[in-house]
């Protein structure tokens, strides 16, 4: 081997470590605060899934007979308030961390959508168990 092989493979051998180790040296820079926020909000936005997804299984199982109609009631009455807790405590997070909520809105405004779509839906739901039927 020749020294100016030598030479070449010790600078890509270098090269390649620093920056294979780069990432370590620069370190995190999302904020402890920032991170405490993110999964709070996570955890929050999961448990609000949970909650959509038990009100479809409750229509599911209405649809199928599974589930008597003061059952369904009661049981709808449960998880929509769940859901609005839920909200109401983002809302709070938000409200309590102003300076994080709008550095790590945008991610989330997908899921907001599916949130204002799913009361769009419930409202409308709502509205069109209260008309009369006509016969």
């Amino acid at each position: 081997m020749t020294v100016e092989s030598f030479i070449i493979c010790v600078v890509m051998g270098v090269v390649t470590l620093a920056v294979l180790a780069a990432p370590f040296w620069r370190g995190s820079r999302v904020s402890a605060a920032q991170m405490t926020y993110q999964r709070q909000r996570d955890t929050l936005l999961v448990y609000y899934q949970q909650a959509t997804a038990s009100l479809r299984d409750l229509d599911d199982d209405l649809q199928a007979g599974r589930l008597s109609e003061p059952d369904y009631a009661a049981d709808r009455e449960r998880w929509m308030q769940r859901g609005v807790q839920i909200l109401r405590a983002l809302d709070e997070l938000d409200r309590s961390n102003p300076a994080l909520a709008t550095a790590t809105h945008a991610p989330t405004d997908a899921v907001e959508q599916n949130i204002e779509d799913a009361v769009r839906r419930y409202i409308d739901e709502q509205n069109g168990l209260k008309t009369p039927t006509q016969g």
